[in-house]
């Protein structure tokens, strides 16, 4: 697969280096910016294929540093996943 080379692409990898996000989160912000959906699916569909976006892994680590680091109840973060 090749790399994309779209702004939209570029746009994305910028908003998820920070912090890692959802795919809904990703596509949601970048809907709001206004880039077509073809680039945005180009775009998500690379950054899964590459691993930069993975709702599994940003669950897991979501879940880790809310209950384990920060002490939030189990019932209270999987309500906040939910919603994202």
């Amino acid at each position: 697969m090749q790399e994309p080379t779209s702004r939209a692409y570029f746009y994305a990898l910028e908003y998820i280096h920070h912090y890692p996000k959802t795919e809904q989160e990703l596509v949601s912000k970048m809907l709001i910016k206004k880039f077509p959906r073809e680039k945005i699916e180009e775009a998500v569909d690379f950054l899964k294929f590459r691993g930069y976006l993975d709702d599994r892994k940003f669950a897991e680590g979501y879940v880790e540093t809310q209950v384990l680091r920060k002490k939030k109840s189990p019932l209270r973060v999987k309500k906040k996943l939910r919603e994202k």
